[in-house]
C-alpha cells in the first residue's frame, strides 16, 4: 500500500476601509440638498402658475399676446 497526503490551503484576505467625513463636508451635502430642493419647489411652483395662467387665458398664444399687449401697455 502506498500513503497518499493531501494538503489544503487556505487564503482569505480582507480589505478594511475607514471613512471619516469632515463636518464641512457633511454641511456641503446638506447645503446642496437643501438649494437643489429649494430650486425643484420653485420650479414645480412655476410651472403650476404658468398652467394656470394658459388655462386663464385660453392657452398659450392667448396667454403670449396678453402677456405683449401687458408689456407694451396696450
Amino acid at each position: 500500500m502506498s500513503e497518499m497526503t493531501s494538503t489544503k490551503t487556505r487564503t482569505s484576505s480582507q480589505t478594511l476601509t475607514r471613512e471619516e467625513s469632515s463636518v464641512s463636508s457633511e454641511v456641503s451635502k446638506v447645503g446642496m440638498i437643501s438649494i437643489a430642493a429649494f430650486g425643484t419647489i420653485i420650479g414645480g411652483w412655476s410651472l403650476v402658475a404658468l398652467t394656470s395662467a394658459m388655462v386663464q387665458n385660453g392657452g398659450p398664444l392667448e396667454l403670449v399676446s396678453s402677456w405683449f399687449k401687458a408689456v407694451a401697455g396696450l
